[in-house]
């Protein structure tokens, strides 16, 4: 399989890392652009897929206990906040859209990067804290953690 089948952690030209003003990684953590598959996939632009998912996150936002049938904990509203502002960084910084956005069974929020070798997973914990975790076939090859902040402590 080539190299087309893996999320990549970091622009090919500049090494980037993500940054945006709410949501900083630790230093010397490499971040990425990955293949805007949705888009293709549908024929949307980036943007609007972005959009999409901000909608999705904002339907996150009525979930009640339970919402899965089986005892779930609905993410409380700060924490989907921390991931629409996230959400909104990421667009603004060209990043491609995850391939889905997801709440977890413990009130938590996922956005996915899925390839056919990789899957690049960024779930929030808490309001403003997020786990990263870059899975390349089938073996973790990474995981940290990102940190933001609220507007008023900006």
């Amino acid at each position: 399989m080539g190299d087309e089948d893996v999320i990549t952690l970091s622009e090919p030209r500049s090494r980037n890392r993500l940054r945006t003003p709410g949501f900083t990684p630790p230093p010397d953590v490499p971040t990425s652009h990955v293949l805007d598959e949705r888009a293709l996939q549908t024929g949307r632009s980036g943007a609007d897929v972005w959009n999409g998912t901000i909608d999705e996150l904002r339907r996150l936002r009525t979930y009640e206990d339970g919402w899965d049938g089986d005892g779930a904990v609905a993410p409380p509203p700060e924490l989907v906040d921390s991931a629409i502002r996230l959400a909104r960084d990421l667009n603004q910084d060209r990043v491609s859209p995850p391939t889905c956005v997801l709440p977890g069974v413990n009130g938590t929020v996922v956005f996915e990067w899925v390839t056919a070798r990789s899957r690049l997973e960024i779930e929030f914990v808490e309001p403003y804290l997020a786990e990263v975790t870059d899975v390349v076939d089938g073996a973790v090859t990474d995981h940290w953690v990102l940190v933001g902040r609220h507007d008023s402590d900006a």
